[in-house]
Formats: structure tokens, C-alpha cells, sequence
């Protein structure tokens, strides 16, 4: 980038920064706000998020194809990372098999908001492993398992609920005032929502 070219980009990261940060403090700062609404806040927190269309119309030529295969390169890295992350993490919950852990991988890989059908990287798979219409990718991987393991998933699920209401209720006791009714809400599905993309965080 020549100099106006990062002064441009210098100046567009700032904007987006303050714009996240407002809509941040929006969520925040309202008095009805819950631990749900903040983690979802937080988990779309994305400072470059749309840097690529500003430096579609910024750059030309020889530098444009760079940045896209750069581009292309970090995304196939983080999907990559990803998938094997969360691959992991289900595996020590129930176990998986390689065949399983292969299937596992590909759909996580593939129902990354960050993949692209261009990507061609180990242990993506062919395009057996993509949803069928209408099926959510924690179904696709639910049908992966076993009945014993859904059963072993399930209930790891459930001692996880519980250990975030039983949290939640001893916070919610250390900050009462006297003043305040006896009555302790539940937040806990609000840590450890019960269905929405739960395997990202098995």
C-alpha cells in the first residue's frame, strides 16, 4: 500500500472499531441485557470484517491477486484450525472413531461461516460430506454418532447446564441486596444454550 493507501485503511479500521465498540456498549448498557445477549455480542466481534470489499476497491492488478490469495490462505488456515479444534473437543466427550472423526472434521470444515467451495485442503472430503436441505450442521454431526455416544453427548451437556445454573444462583446470592426478592432467575441456558450450534463449544 503507498502511503494515501494506508492512510485510507488506517482511517477505515478506526471506523469499524468505534462502530463494534458502540454496538458493544449498546448491549452492554442496557438494563435487559443478558449473559446470552453479551456472549453473542462479543463472539461476532469481527474487527476486519468487511475489509475485503474496501481493499477490492483499493487495490489493482498484480497486488489485488496477492491480497485475495493471502486471503484465501488465512481463511483455508482458520477453517482448518477449527474443525480440528472442535473435532477434538467432541472426541473427548465420546470418542470418536478416525471414520467418524473424518466426517466430523468435514462438515465441521464445511459449515464454517469462512469456507468456500473453492477451498481443496486434507481431510475436506468430497461433496458427500455437506448438509442435506434443511438440516442444521449440529444434526449432520448428531447423525455421526452412535446412540451410546448421543447419550454420553447428552448427558455431558446436561452436568454443563447444571454447573452454569448452579453458578449463576450462587452469583446471583453474592450480589442480592437485602431489598431484592428471594426469586433467582435462570440464566444458565444463557452460558450454555441448549441447541444453537452447540457443538461449537462441546
Amino acid at each position: 500500500l503507498n502511503d494515501s493507501q494506508q492512510t485510507n485503511l488506517a482511517q477505515w479500521l478506526e471506523e469499524r472499531a468505534a462502530q463494534q465498540a458502540s454496538q458493544l456498549q449498546e448491549v452492554t448498557g442496557r438494563a435487559d441485557s443478558t449473559m446470552q445477549d453479551w456472549v453473542k455480542a462479543t463472539r461476532d466481534f469481527h474487527p476486519l470484517e468487511g475489509v475485503d470489499p474496501f481493499m477490492e476497491q483499493t487495490l489493482q492488478g498484480e497486488a489485488l491477486e496477492n491480497y485475495r490469495r493471502e486471503r484465501l490462505t488465512e481463511r483455508v488456515n482458520r477453517v482448518q484450525y477449527e474443525a480440528e479444534q472442535r473435532v477434538e473437543r467432541l472426541n473427548g466427550i465420546v470418542t470418536l472413531d478416525e471414520a467418524q472423526q473424518d466426517q466430523v472434521f468435514s462438515l465441521m470444515a464445511r459449515g464454517s461461516p469462512d469456507f468456500d467451495p473453492s477451498m481443496q485442503f486434507d481431510g475436506l472430503g468430497d461433496d458427500r460430506a455437506v448438509l442435506a436441505p434443511g438440516q442444521s450442521r449440529d444434526e449432520a454431526i448428531l447423525a455421526v454418532l452412535r446412540p451410546d455416544q448421543r447419550e454420553q453427548y447428552e448427558a455431558h451437556r446436561a452436568r454443563q447446564r447444571q454447573e452454569a445454573d448452579d453458578c449463576d444462583r450462587q452469583e446471583v446470592r453474592d450480589n442480592m441486596l437485602p431489598h431484592q426478592p428471594a426469586t433467582l432467575p435462570r440464566i444458565n441456558d444463557a452460558l450454555v444454550p441448549p441447541n444453537p450450534n452447540e457443538f461449537d463449544s462441546a
